[in-house]
């Protein structure tokens, strides 16, 4: 393929996902690709310039709303947990300062 037909379809691709993102990052599952040699089923959140890059190079697809409904939904309770034991660490901290162990 010409490069400049690459980089064309990139371009045109990155713009297509920056209407449907604006956020500037998109959530792409990896699908098996005998060439590339990609396992499939691996999602992550990646930015806009490297979804379109991985679209266009059939290594990955968009996450569907389902997908990415349960992806946000793990992040926050990972973020509880977080938060939680950050919570924790500060209150046995306080207690050992005061001498309350």
């Amino acid at each position: 393929m010409d490069t400049t037909l690459y980089y064309a379809a990139l371009r045109e691709q990155r713009e297509t996902l920056a209407k449907q993102h604006p956020s500037g990052f998109c959530l792409v599952v990896s699908v098996f690709n005998l060439q590339k040699q990609s396992a499939p089923g691996n999602l992550c959140e990646v930015t806009i310039n490297d979804a379109a890059r991985l679209l266009f190079e059939q290594t990955h697809r968009e996450a569907t709303e389902d997908e990415a409904r349960a992806y946000l939904n793990r992040q926050g309770v990972e973020q509880s947990r977080l938060i939680t034991d950050d919570l924790e660490k500060v209150r046995q901290q306080f207690r050992h300062i005061m001498g309350d162990e």
